[in-house]
């Protein structure tokens, strides 16, 4: 495995592309969006993108349309939001960065749970990872039948 020498957070781009996972696979996102406490969607904790306009103030309601196409890249990681910015919504809203390998590692304890198996799609050894390319098995939760999706980073 080749090893990437990333000089400054400057010399990364990262995007969640939202509007292409919202024409795959629209659902996702919906859910994603929703508040399944109060059912409602999630809001604007942040007065960051009032200058968006009608929509876009603290405590107004995220919707699909206000993260795609146009808006596709208003979504970003915290390491790529500038210094004051991270520094002011850790002030005002207990906002904190969780480093990438402890979301991997959550996520591959949900992976275990849910395919049944350990290093479906990554294995760790000390705090990296190496990605699994063999096709993933999984199954239609409808009707138990059992398909071999690939799934491709």
């Amino acid at each position: 495995m080749e090893k990437i020498i990333v000089d400054s957070m400057a010399d990364i781009n990262v995007d969640i592309k939202e509007t292409e996972i919202f024409n795959l696979y629209p659902e996702v996102l919906t859910t994603l969006l929703k508040d399944h406490t109060t059912g409602r969607n999630i809001f604007w904790a942040t007065d960051s993108y009032r200058h968006m306009g009608e929509g876009f103030q603290y405590g107004d309601a995220i919707t699909i349309e206000h993260i795609i196409g146009k808006n596709g890249m208003i979504i970003r990681s915290r390491s790529l939001k500038s210094k004051d910015e991270q520094t002011e919504r850790t002030k005002e809203m207990a906002e904190v960065f969780t480093p990438s390998w402890v979301c991997n590692v959550q996520n591959n304890l949900v992976d275990e749970a849910w395919f049944g198996r350990k290093n479906v799609f990554n294995s760790v050894d000390d705090a990296q990872h190496a990605e699994i390319v063999d096709k993933v098995i999984t199954w239609k939760k409808e009707d138990n039948d059992l398909k071999h999706i690939p799934f491709n980073v």
